[in-house]
């Protein structure tokens, strides 16, 4: 899809930048399509090695299940590891769960991640060529550090750089 939207819109190359989920998918396009996609910023990205991105999975399938079982528990903690600065604000909270509730249903959105994830299994990072930026918050509660390390070791030209900051 993202190939014939590229070339509908009449680009000879893109730079495509991806948060967390998004940036697994923005690898598996940069493995799939090198010829388009000409730089490549990832931030939280999938665990370079298999073993940490398969703890990670399962971190976030537990944290999933139990939001999409709709423990209240879940969220909240949920919400205070992804965004600690902004989750005592009132006006964020109910940004937050506006988009929530727009984006997809607990159960749709546990899917969701659940085929992200899998859409990344068998990536052969170390064949990506694009220029790539591994973005990682220093104080993130969610991902660890170890696998946005692992992840710019094993891409030929991928560079970690550590951001401030805890969201």
């Amino acid at each position: 899809r993202a190939r014939a939207r590229i070339d509908e819109l009449g680009l000879d190359g893109v730079t495509i930048v991806g948060h967390e989920a998004g940036a697994s998918v923005a690898l598996g396009a940069a493995a799939r399509a090198p010829d388009l996609v000409e730089r490549l910023a990832v931030l939280h990205g999938p665990a370079g090695d298999a073993e940490s991105w398969r703890q990670t999975i399962q971190e976030w399938q537990g944290r999933m299940a139990a939001v999409t079982a709709r423990d209240a528990d879940a969220g909240e903690r949920l919400l205070v590891e992804s965004f600690p600065t902004r989750a005592g604000d009132p006006a964020f909270r109910a940004w937050i769960d506006r988009a929530g509730r727009l984006g997809a249903s607990p159960a749709t959105a546990g899917r969701i991640w659940n085929a992200v994830f899998e859409s990344t299994r068998g990536v052969p990072f170390e064949r990506i060529e694009t220029p790539t930026l591994v973005l990682h918050r220093a104080q993130c509660a969610i991902v660890p550090v170890s696998g946005s390390e692992s992840l710019a070791a094993r891409l030929p030209h991928g560079r970690l750089v550590m951001l401030p900051g805890a969201d």
